[in-house]
Formats: structure tokens, sequence, C-alpha cells
């Protein structure tokens, strides 16, 4: 899961709407995956790694962006910006 997620972040942003042009240089800040368990059917996503990456947005635009991985029961990942 940490490289698909670090690697691909833009595939699995919160709000595709938001998502910058470009994320590169990730980074796992704090990682949980070895600890968490796929939550049950029903239950909310737990939270499994934090991350940060360089980001490019529209204009030329640069910032830090740091984001959450949760993990759904269904075994899918989403990247929640902080």
């Amino acid at each position: 899961m940490r490289s698909e997620i670090v690697n691909h972040a833009d595939d699995y942003w919160e709000q595709p709407e938001l998502r910058p042009l470009t994320v590169t240089n990730p980074e796992v800040v704090q990682d949980r995956q070895l600890t968490t368990d796929v939550p049950a059917p029903g239950e909310p996503p737990v939270w499994v790694l934090d991350c940060r990456f360089d980001a490019t947005f529209n204009a030329g635009r640069t910032a830090d962006v740091w984001a959450e991985v949760l993990l759904y029961p269904d075994g899918g990942l989403e990247v929640q910006v902080d």
C-alpha cells in the first residue's frame, strides 16, 4: 500500500477538483500499516499513513502538502489533505 499511495497519490485525491497539477518528492512521515487492520463493513475508514509531498498548482504556485491516507472497509484508499 505504501508504495502505491506514495507514488500515485494524485490517483486517490479526496477532492479531484482541488488536485495539484503535479505531486512529487513523496515522503512517508508516519506509518501504521503494520498495526492497523482493515475496518469491518459498516465501520468508518481508519488512518494508516501521514505523508508529505511537493505540489504544483495552477499558475505555477507550489506548496508542501501534508496528507493523511485512509483505508476503507472495501480496501479502498483515499488521500485527505490536512
